[in-house]
């Protein structure tokens, strides 16, 4: 939960590392704990060099440009799916990877859709995106669920779309009763006109999360690690909870994942980092900084223990991405032609 940590002390531990190594590693901005990378640098000697990304069309692109000799990339599952058709990912040798946990059956069953034979993937992290709302709209929320963001409903007057044409399609395609994996003109042509035909008081990202704390929407789509995020923050400054979180009974669950691309240069050490971040301890702290649910059982059964204090997310109804009475669908790879599609659908949208 810890993610206030100086810069200059990151790259003061970065720079004096006296190493014979070095790990590329591209990842989203705060999703790991940065004093459990400096403790793999001293363990193995080692540097490691950590890029940032804002999309996993953001990573494609930097890997696939191989400026950078990564070793280690954080994809969710369509985006893995799509490296893999494109051999942009190296196998894992498990019998190199000395920590193999245990991970939720639900999470094994979606990892097997966009990596059939486990042999790209490690899961990192998983969730769902869904409804966060002002308190004062919560009844609203729960009774109307992905309505909300396509039809007029009283007392909600600002509403927040995700600035994602994957998300916003797919949030009308749920809001329509249609695959979030169409191809089909048809039900993108819907998606788009009820897109347009809501008036939205801002399109953002992260932002909207604040937004809603601060009052200024009612309710937005986010990510499920948005609003837990917000959630520790607000309880680490000491501030009254004004906000929740609905998941309807049909959304898109995601899966991140440590995968090694082919760009990898030093392939023993991104094994051994696997190793370091399954290792059960360090799998905890790393949750508890980052937030999200994780994917290894053990890690969240010790979360279940009262005196590690997961009051209020652990026991959250929607924390677990597939809680009972939510059914999640992972997004596919469905092409380049299909993606510039849903950016041209945004952008229409957004005038």
């Amino acid at each position: 939960m810890k993610k206030l940590i100086s810069l200059i002390l990151v790259l003061f531990l970065f720079a004096c590392s006296n190493s014979e190594d070095t790990l590329y590693v591209l990842n989203w901005g705060e999703y790991i704990d940065l004093e459990l990378v400096a403790q793999f640098e001293e363990e193995f000697n080692c540097k490691v060099v950590m890029d940032e990304v804002s999309s996993n069309e953001e990573m494609y692109t930097r890997i696939k440009a191989e400026t950078t000799d990564y070793d280690i990339a954080v994809p969710s599952d369509y985006m893995v799916e799509k490296m893999i058709s494109e051999n942009m990912l190296k196998q894992i040798d498990f019998d190199s990877v000395d920590n193999q946990p245990d991970y939720f059956l639900e999470l094994i069953d979606i990892q097997k859709i966009y990596d059939p034979n486990l042999e790209y993937t490690v899961p990192y992290f998983w969730g769902t995106i869904g409804l966060m709302y002002d308190f004062s709209v919560e009844q609203q929320v729960i009774e109307n669920g992905w309505n909300i963001l396509f039809e007029e409903v009283d007392g909600v007057d600002k509403v927040g779309m995700y600035n994602s044409s994957r998300d916003a399609v797919a949030s009308a395609l749920l809001y329509l009763g249609l695959d979030i994996n169409t191809i089909s003109d048809s039900d993108l042509e819907q998606a788009e006109n009820v897109l347009k035909g809501f008036s939205y008081e801002t399109f953002g990202s992260d932002d909207l999360k604040t937004k809603i704390v601060d009052h200024n929407l009612d309710v937005a789509l986010v990510y499920s690690g948005d609003f837990f995020d917000q959630l520790y923050l607000t309880w680490e400054d000491g501030n009254d909870e004004t906000f929740g979180f609905y998941v309807p009974e049909t959304t898109n669950v995601w899966v991140d994942n440590l995968v090694i691309p082919t760009t990898s240069k030093n392939t023993e050490l991104a094994h051994k980092f696997i190793s370091f971040m399954n290792d059960i301890d360090n799998a905890y702290t790393n949750v508890n900084y980052v937030g999200y649910c994780p994917a290894i059982i053990e890690v969240y059964e010790i979360m279940l223990i009262p005196e590690e204090e997961w009051d209020g997310i652990i026991d959250h109804p929607f924390y677990f991405p597939l809680s009972e009475g939510t059914d999640g669908f992972v997004y596919r790879d469905l092409g380049e032609e299909h993606y510039q599609k849903l950016d041209e659908i945004l952008i229409n949208v957004k005038g």
